[in-house]
């Protein structure tokens, strides 16, 4: 049974700022970044901003602007766990703007499982730092908060790989099925 969508959360952990206010900061931000900070934070802000188009990619269509509850964290788990090992997984990978029509994926720009537990790190090192600009600590929050969501409902091992793209969409069909429901009752 899944509970009503009033009762997922719509913000992020450790910023009192709403998902729709934050999802899109990296993005936003990228040159900034380039122009203001140092290389290892503008990779961390690029990472998470990858990330959050594959956490957008898995909410299709409707996109991704609350989280899963942990019941429906759990059947949606559950779901990917059915998927069984794909030997595809190994070579897959997520990029920025994954969106853009027509873009020829090249695994060299684009993110894995390892990379982004290495950005985690990285954010976590450099939180403490109190010269970097609030967008580089909103995107430490937001990064930290997506691998914390992923690592609920991408199988019971958790956020270890990245599903191919038609994996994907077969989560995003279970994520609408289950926001569909919910809706409903």
């Amino acid at each position: 049974m899944t509970q009503s969508g009033s009762e997922r959360q719509r913000t992020i952990p450790g910023l009192d700022l709403d998902i729709d206010e934050v999802i899109d900061t990296p993005a936003r931000v990228s040159d900034t970044a380039l122009a203001t900070v140092d290389d290892q934070v503008v990779a961390i802000i690029e990472c998470t901003e990858a990330l959050a188009n594959y956490v957008e990619e898995l909410h299709a269509p409707d996109g991704f602007d609350q989280f899963l509850t942990p019941a429906e964290c759990a059947e949606i788990a559950a779901f990917v766990d059915a998927l069984g090992n794909n030997p595809a997984r190994v070579e897959e990978f997520f990029e920025r703007r994954t969106g853009l029509i027509l873009r020829q994926r090249n695994p060299d720009a684009g993110w894995t499982v390892e990379t982004v537990r290495e950005a985690v790190a990285r954010a976590n090192e450099r939180r403490a730092d109190p010269d970097l600009p609030p967008f580089a600590h909103e995107c430490f929050a937001l990064l930290d908060a997506l691998v914390n969501y992923l690592d609920a409902f991408h199988g019971s091992n958790g956020f270890r790989e990245v599903l191919t793209l038609a994996e994907r969409q077969a989560v995003a069909q279970q994520i609408n099925r289950l926001l569909d429901d919910s809706a409903n009752s």
